[in-house]
């Protein structure tokens, strides 16, 4: 009896501390893409403006790391209003931050470059918020779990 409830126990467990929210980062092409992308512009591509437009479908943050061989570029990120932005300059290689919360709907990145040609490279990640029930579900698998060991000391004393 005791080896099919913890038979049971365990896969329940498991699943629900491994259970997340499905993100769909794509643009407005309908070209689903995956959380994380890169962007690369050099020389006359790299001077040109820039928008790189997308969807989330649920609550999730926005991390953001670039590099530039120019003097700076201006990464705005808005949806209806400017949201907020980062610029990236030759002594910010590697700088990274991250932004508040974004919510579900449709975002735009857009560029503006300053200088002389040359090139520019950025990184997005999209990260899901988990929602309430994920953790409510992943306390009670501790909790079975937690049931289960404690039932298996008592049968032992």
């Amino acid at each position: 009896m005791k080896r099919k409830l913890l038979a049971i126990a365990v896969p329940l467990a498991l699943g629900f501390a491994s259970s997340a929210n499905a993100l769909v980062y794509s643009t407005y092409d309908g070209e689903v893409h995956q959380t994380t992308e890169s962007v690369f512009a050099m020389g006359a591509d790299a001077m040109a403006p820039m928008t790189f437009d997308f969807s989330l479908d649920t609550a999730s943050y926005l991390s953001f790391e670039g590099f530039t061989s120019m003097s700076s570029v201006l990464v705005s990120l808005s949806s209806t209003s400017v949201l907020g932005g980062w610029l990236i300059t030759p002594s910010s290689s590697g700088f990274s931050s991250m932004t508040s919360l974004l919510a579900a709907g449709d975002y735009s990145l857009s560029t503006m470059a300053f200088g002389d040609p040359g090139y520019y490279a950025f990184e997005t990640t999209v990260t899901p918020v988990p929602e309430p029930e994920t953790y409510g579900m992943f306390l009670a698998g501790l909790g079975m779990l937690g049931l289960i060991a404690r039932r298996k000391l008592d049968a032992k004393a």
